[in-house]
């Protein structure tokens, strides 16, 4: 159900080979023609009268829907390649158009001009004159819901787009095998409820009212398509209605037996919005999850992607948003694969809270996940400190050793008991932020995963009440073919039903025994790593301990080497001191003995005058000396001479006692 490429390199479906047709035109159709020639100036001045026949089949009333509308041509606003062929009118078909006519119906042989037939037949009696089908409201609304590019083009819903998306359709989608595969619901495909006006039909949806049996060749119309390719008239219904005339108000074709199809209202579901990478066009829930199944081939639906993994925001009225990781807080549900979004403009299948739990079970994802890289690093780190400590082993007195003389052991000590405290606590405080990052992400994963699961046992309900509905169906229905219809339709629906919800509780079983089996685990690694963290403070606390008492040791040591070398330097000072003072009591013994000698001299110097004056004058009085002064000048002299050698003396006497002193 891709929508890429609209519009390009489109190949065109095999036209329906056509019968062999007789080389004679039937009087029939003779007849037939006539007719409408003779009524075409009638036909033509009502349809310029009435509304545009393509606008009925976009009619939001309840009331009946005409479908014999012929090909509109494109608006301007249309992507796709231009074409060399000439839109078809409501009155004349273009060449393309034309054979597509000529091949589908068997009354019109290589002797009939397709354009002059449909003009004058084709028109009187609703065939489809263009090589695309005719699309319902539900299926045009589908075509938009699965292509995000003509989302864009012509809005999500409503007539205008609904009728965007038809012209899109018939010039170009039809020719895409891409495109044509959105239109289809497989697994909601109208069917035959009644025949003829004494058949009732219960359609939840839109009743169809057509041929029973083809003008062209009188062959039974088998399929919804097929009697599709006729004037039908639709209503909207809930309750049982009549295959009549008078339920629908209008005959598409007199005298013809008739058949009623139901087209059942498609059940609301998310649609895709956009490709990653593109705009999404949403007002509710933004999912945003892979664009592939797992075979990468098979395009993900709705219901698939609530299966697996998916992230989802709320776009909260902004219009738009793009479809990539950044738009979900960097959520990657599937990385390195394409991926795709999905909107619930209703917020039908997921609570606000539900929208939380998920968003945040992305965010502990990503925390996780650099949490897990932390984790890593903090390992190498740790495995790189026990090498490092391994090879620090017995280094203890190497770095001793490295403590001078002038080192504070104490002060060494204590710094080393700071940090190791410092470091423990930052440890512990880390080991429990991770353990408590670990227990809350496990937790918010598995509540994601329970609001998945929860949503698994949603759609099996859903599947059940299908079935119930297709069981009520069987009983009500009158045709064997009908009733056996749904009776295996309720089969089906039971028993897919039954398989979910046995799935869901196994999953769920597996979720609770999952998330206990991780919460075990991390307690379990709480426990070793608060025991290996134990361990590793007492170690530490021992090496602490060994180390404090070497710094201790050294420390003594270091202080009686010091006092022994302090003794050695008294000693020395103190025999140093010895000497010089018996040197000087020796120097003063020596000055005392020159001080008494020269005491000695003074006292001889004086005594030797005393009586050398005495003798002088006891000589001049015995040589009778008249003259007495020269007498007394010569005793003046000679005590003047003496008592210079007795300053002398005295001098000397002073200068060793200051020198003993």
């Amino acid at each position: 159900m891709q929508a890429s490429a609209l519009g390009v390199n489109a190949a065109k479906p095999a036209a329906t080979a056509p019968a062999k047709k007789n080389s004679t035109i039937s009087a029939s159709i003779i007849a037939l023609q006539q007719e409408a020639k003779r009524n075409l100036e009638a036909l033509e001045s009502e349809e310029k009268d009435d509304d545009d026949p393509a606008d009925t089949d976009e009619d939001e009333s309840t009331g009946p829907i005409m479908t014999d509308e012929p090909i509109i041509p494109l608006t301007e606003q249309t992507p796709g390649p231009t074409s060399a062929q000439t839109p078809s009118t409501p009155s004349n078909l273009n060449d393309e158009d034309a054979k597509c006519y000529s091949s589908r119906y068997q009354d019109i042989d290589a002797m009939l001009d397709p354009k002059t037939h449909y003009s004058t037949v084709g028109i009187q009696q609703g065939r489809l004159g263009t090589c695309a089908r005719r699309l319902t409201d539900y299926e045009a609304q589908r075509y938009l819901n699965e292509n995000p590019d003509l989302q864009r083009l012509f809005g999500k819903k409503g007539a205008s787009s609904l009728s965007q998306a038809r012209d899109h359709w018939q010039s170009v989608g039809y020719k895409s095998t891409t495109l044509s595969a959105t239109v289809k619901d497989e697994e909601n495909v109208p069917f035959q409820c009644g025949k003829g006006p004494s058949d009732s039909c219960q359609c939840p949806g839109m009743l169809w009212f057509g041929l029973q049996t083809r003008p062209d060749n009188g062959a039974k119309i088998e399929t919804f398509d097929e009697m599709r390719e006729w004037r039908t008239i639709g209503a909207e219904s809930d309750d049982w209605q009549t295959c009549s005339v008078v339920e629908f108000g209008s005959d598409p074709m007199p005298g013809v037996d008739k058949q009623c199809f139901c087209e059942v209202e498609p059940a609301y579901t998310a649609t895709r919005c956009a490709d990653e990478g593109d705009e999404c066009i949403c007002n509710g829930h933004v999912y945003f999850a892979p664009r592939f199944e797992n075979d990468n081939t098979t395009p993900a639906n709705f219901w698939y992607i609530q299966e697996n993994p998916f992230a989802v925001t709320d776009a909260n009225n902004t219009g738009t948003m793009t479809c990539s990781s950044d738009s979900f807080e960097d959520a990657d549900p599937s990385p390195e694969v394409a991926k795709q979004c999905f909107c619930d403009d209703k917020r039908k299948f997921l609570s606000a809270h539900d929208v939380g739990n998920i968003q945040e079970y992305w965010r502990q994802t990503m925390l996780m996940s650099q949490t897990e890289v932390e984790i890593q690093t903090v390992v190498m780190q740790t495995q790189e400190t026990a090498v490092l400590d391994e090879s620090l082993t017995g280094s203890d007195d190497d770095l001793l050793k490295s403590v001078g003389d002038d080192g504070d052991a104490d002060l060494i000590a204590a710094g080393c008991k700071l940090c190791d405290e410092s470091c423990s606590a930052d440890s512990q405080s880390s080991l429990t932020k991770e353990i408590e990052k670990q227990k809350t992400v496990v937790k918010k994963k598995y509540e994601s995963k329970k609001i998945v699961n929860k949503q698994k046992k949603t759609h099996a309900h859903n599947k059940r009440v299908q079935g119930e509905s297709a069981c009520n169906a069987a009983q009500k229905a009158k045709d064997p073919a009908e009733k056996k219809k749904q009776k295996k339709m309720c089969k089906e629906l039971k028993e897919e039903a039954s398989k979910i919800e046995t799935e869901a509780k196994i999953e769920e079983q597996n979720i609770n025994d999952q998330q206990q089996q991780e919460e075990k685990e991390i307690a379990d690694d709480t426990q070793a790593a608060v025991k290996e963290q134990t361990d590793k403070t007492n170690t530490n606390k021992k090496s602490q301990e060994i180390n404090k008492a070497k710094l201790k040791e050294q420390k003594a040591s270091r202080i009686t080497k010091e006092a022994e070398e302090r003794i050695e330097v008294i000693k020395k000072k103190m025999e140093s001191e010895r000497i010089e003072t018996t040197t000087l009591t020796t120097q003063t013994t020596a000055m005392e003995k020159q001080v008494s000698v020269i005491q000695k001299q003074i006292e001889d110097v004086e005594n030797q005058l005393i009586n050398e004056i005495k003798t002088e004058k006891e000589e001049s009085l015995d040589a009778g000396e008249e003259n007495d002064e020269d007498a007394t000048e010569a005793e003046s002299e000679l005590t003047e001479v003496i008592e210079a050698k007795k300053t002398e003396l005295v001098t000397k006497k002073e200068k060793a006692t200051a020198k003993k002193e």
